[in-house]
């Protein structure tokens, strides 16, 4: 299938981080997206996701596409102050 009939791969969660040692930082919380209508703030540090902790191997695997799932999915992140809290994807944009 040519590339122009593929769909668009897009994140759905509204955050952007940068891959630290063992967590994201997140660098910015799109407007109108699930991750600001969820209360999360540029700064904030993402240690896991659903349950499965942010590491050396993060970069590159499956894991770290887990914002570009289907709209709906609800993921469980858990904050750097090891509270969970639920973010349902969508498309914003």
């Amino acid at each position: 299938m040519p590339a122009i009939n593929k769909p668009f791969d897009k994140d759905r969660s509204g955050l952007v981080a940068q891959t630290g040692k063992n967590a994201l930082k997140i660098l910015m919380v799109a407007p109108g997206s699930p991750a600001e209508r969820a209360g999360w703030k540029q700064g904030e540090e993402l240690i896991a996701i659903d349950g499965h902790a942010i590491d050396a191997a993060y970069e590159g695997s499956p894991l770290a596409r887990w914002g570009r799932q289907p709209a709906g999915t609800v993921v469980k992140l858990t904050k750097g102050d090891h509270s969970v809290h639920d973010l349902t994807l969508a498309d914003y944009f």
